[in-house]
């Protein structure tokens, strides 16, 4: 039998796991470009997709760029990949009816690193918000007036009102069609069922116990200052300056980055901090890579029944295969 390996590695999704999530736009366009039309259809995206996966999805930072996306969540209920196929769905369409394009506006793949340590969790928390700034947009975060978690407070909710654009500018072609009117077709054009208003709510991540909420948010702003300030150093000492907002705004939706960016470099599927937990992390990836593997080739042997490792999803998803359960607790 052919090597089953040559196929992309699977991922592992297990409950609980606390997950950085990068997303890009196809072929590393500026869909997310940050005009004010795109900044409200990306921000109702967002919150009525999380607002259905409440309670399963907890989102603890995000930041949107011109062409690609961060975000670090916890998966509570094991359902990420459901999350962001939804997620990135939604935004495709709202944004292809926005512009008046057709075809993939997201990338079908995403990055997704499972965060191990408390000192990984806060370094990609920083990571994200100083997003802009590592780029060259802007000197500071705050700067940065598109779609981020830089301002929200832990369980402070914010509301977050339907666009009038896009998908939902009220306005359907077939409506004025003759078949329309006659099946009353017409009359359900411009209808959405999603809510007009939704609460967006930021979530505190399960790290630093013995902080309040206020207090580890104020730690991760410390963290993100002290980063700027690098950022802001190492751009006088080449003499650089940064494009600023309001260029950032003026960015066409068609554009792509000049030179491209690498796209195939070496991808992680963990982070932790220290050796040991690299190593650990590294044997656990090894064990259910090599259970996984030893399952599909005799699924695909004929063997059905074939027992594949906790956290299988695709195969699961697809085919109904069985899969480990979860540890008693």
């Amino acid at each position: 039998m052919a090597d089953v390996r040559v196929v992309t590695p699977p991922r592992q999704i297990l409950p609980g796991q606390l997950c950085f999530v990068t997303v890009r736009a196809v072929n590393r366009a500026y869909r997310f470009a940050p005009n004010p039309r795109a900044l409200r259809v990306i921000w109702y995206c967002l919150a009525v997709t999380l607002d259905k996966y409440r309670g399963s999805i907890d989102v603890h930072e995000f930041l949107w760029m011109s062409n690609h996306y961060h975000m670090v969540v916890t998966d509570r209920a094991g359902c990420l990949p459901a999350f962001m196929g939804e997620l990135n769905s939604l935004l495709a369409r709202a944004l292809n009816a926005l512009y008046g394009i057709q075809g993939t506006a997201v990338e079908k793949g995403y990055n997704l690193v499972a965060v191990t340590t408390t000192g990984k969790l806060v370094e990609h928390c920083v990571y994200t918000l100083a997003n802009p700034c590592s780029a060259h947009l802007v000197e500071r975060s705050k700067q940065w007036l598109g779609v981020s978690s830089r301002s929200l407070e832990y369980g402070m909710p914010i509301t977050v009102e339907r666009p009038t654009e896009g998908l939902w500018r009220g306005h359907c072609r077939h409506v004025e069609r003759e078949a329309s009117r006659t099946s009353k077709r017409a009359s359900f054009g411009g209808r959405s069922k999603l809510p007009e208003t939704v609460q967006l709510v930021l979530t505190r991540p399960p790290i630093m116990l013995d902080l309040s909420d206020g207090e580890l948010r104020q730690h991760i702003r410390r963290r993100l200052s002290d980063r700027e300030q690098a950022l802001v150093e190492e751009r006088c000492a080449r003499r650089q300056r940064v494009m600023g907002w309001a260029a950032a705004t003026r960015v066409s939706f068609r554009d792509t980055p000049q030179p491209t960016e690498e796209r195939f470099g070496t991808v992680p599927s963990y982070s932790a901090d220290g050796k040991a937990a690299r190593i650990s992390a590294w044997e656990r990836r090894r064990e259910f890579l090599a259970q996984y593997y030893d399952a599909l080739r005799r699924f695909l042997d004929g063997e059905w029944t074939a027992v594949f490792p906790l956290g299988t999803w695709l195969m699961k998803r697809r085919f109904g295969v069985v899969c480990c359960p979860l540890p008693a607790t």
